[in-house]
């Protein structure tokens, strides 16, 4: 009895993991009411600029574009390659409105670390709306 009960739990743990109908792989997390929370691994990440003051868009495998609020990094607009995770350390993917951790290379001093938000993700003509030098 026991052990169909474990069984019954663990199973019901990897539905929960399922992707639901209607959803995209990648392309957000469902919500109560239908919407998708807007998400993207960071590992996915293919090109990146340096939008106005503390923000960087970033363009993600799929075509995908993420507007990320940084609090300062120094070096952004200069950097030829950054890293993006989690700033808990869990968790895979980066949503809107999630908090993040930006990693800038730096060969003086070593690498540049800031805090950052996920604000939103762009539609194709928030991107087209962008100025050349700021789409990634």
């Amino acid at each position: 009895m026991r052990r169909s009960i474990a069984v019954l739990i663990a199973l019901s743990g990897l539905a929960a993991c399922a992707p639901t109908e209607g959803s995209a792989p990648g392309s957000g997390i469902g919500l109560p009411g239908g919407g998708a929370r807007q998400c993207f691994q960071p590992d996915r990440i293919i090109n990146f600029t340096r939008g106005e003051t503390e923000q960087v868009y970033v363009k993600v495998l799929g075509g995908g574009v993420f507007a990320i609020r940084s609090g300062g990094c120094p070096d952004v607009a200069s950097a030829n390659s950054l890293s993006i995770t989690p700033a808990t350390g869990m968790g895979s993917q980066l949503c809107v409105g999630d908090s993040a951790r930006i990693v800038v290379p730096n060969a003086r001093f070593g690498p540049d670390q800031c805090l950052a938000r996920v604000e939103r993700s762009l539609t194709q003509a928030d991107v087209d709306a962008l100025p050349a030098r700021q789409r990634p």
